[in-house]
C-alpha cells in the first residue's frame, strides 16, 4: 500500500513538473509569437511608409540635382523590383566602352522609332517598364510601337552622354541619363543586367546642374 502511494506521489509530481514545463515552454512560444507579430506590423509599416514616400515623390515630380545620384540609389534602387547591393563595384575600362556603346545605340534608335532594335535592347522578361511592372519583351515591343505610332511627331529628348552616370551593382550596372525634351529636363534610369539587357528603365523630371554642361 505504501510503495502503491508512493507510485502515486512520484506520478503527481512527474506530470505536475510536466504541466509546469509545458506552460513555461507556451508562454514562451506566445512570447516570441508575439513579438514575431510586432515585428512583422512594424516592418509593414516601415514598408508602407517608405513606398508612400516613393509614391509622393514620383506623383510630384521628383525633383533631382546632377550631383545627387546617391538619392535615387538610397530611395529607388532598393525597391520592390530588384534590389541593388549598397556597395558600388569598380567598372574596367571595356565594361565603360560597351555601356557608352548601348547608349549610344539606344540614343539612335529612339531617334529612329526602330522598333525591333528597341525591343532587341530588352531582357524577356521586364520587372519595370517606365510606370509599368513586370512587362515581357513582346509588352514593350507592343507598348512602344503604338506609342511612335500614335504620337509620330513626338520630339526626341536631347541626350547628354557627356553627362551620364554609370554605378555597378551585383545585378549589373545602373544608369542615370540626363536629358531635355522641349523646357523639361529629364533624367532616365536605365538598368543593365550582366548580359548588357536591360531590364528596368522609367524617367523622372529632374533639375540638371548647369555647371556640368
Amino acid at each position: 500500500m505504501r510503495d502503491n502511494n508512493n507510485f502515486i506521489r512520484k506520478t503527481f509530481s512527474f506530470l505536475l513538473i510536466t504541466s509546469i514545463m509545458l506552460s513555461i515552454i507556451s508562454v514562451s512560444l506566445y512570447i516570441i509569437w508575439q513579438k514575431s507579430i510586432k515585428y512583422n506590423r512594424s516592418l509593414e509599416f516601415q514598408i508602407k511608409d517608405r513606398n508612400e514616400l516613393i509614391q509622393s515623390l514620383y506623383n510630384n515630380n521628383l525633383i533631382l540635382d546632377h550631383r545627387s545620384v546617391k538619392l535615387l540609389n538610397s530611395l529607388c534602387l532598393n525597391d520592390s523590383i530588384v534590389s541593388a547591393s549598397a556597395l558600388p563595384k569598380k567598372i574596367a575600362d571595356t565594361e565603360l566602352r560597351i555601356i557608352h556603346n548601348i547608349m549610344q545605340n539606344y540614343i539612335e534608335i529612339v531617334e529612329t522609332h526602330d522598333i525591333d532594335r528597341y525591343a532587341s535592347l530588352f531582357t524577356d522578361k521586364v520587372p519595370r517598364f517606365f510606370l509599368r511592372d513586370s512587362l515581357s519583351n513582346k509588352d514593350v515591343y507592343y507598348h512602344m510601337q503604338w506609342y511612335w505610332k500614335t504620337y509620330p511627331n513626338d520630339k526626341t529628348p536631347a541626350y547628354n552622354l557627356n553627362s551620364m552616370s554609370i554605378d555597378k551593382d551585383s545585378n549589373g550596372y545602373i544608369i542615370f541619363l540626363p536629358s531635355i525634351k522641349g523646357e523639361t529636363e529629364i533624367i532616365t534610369e536605365i538598368r543593365l543586367n550582366k548580359d548588357f539587357k536591360i531590364y528596368y528603365i522609367r524617367d523622372y523630371h529632374a533639375y540638371i546642374d548647369k555647371s556640368k554642361k
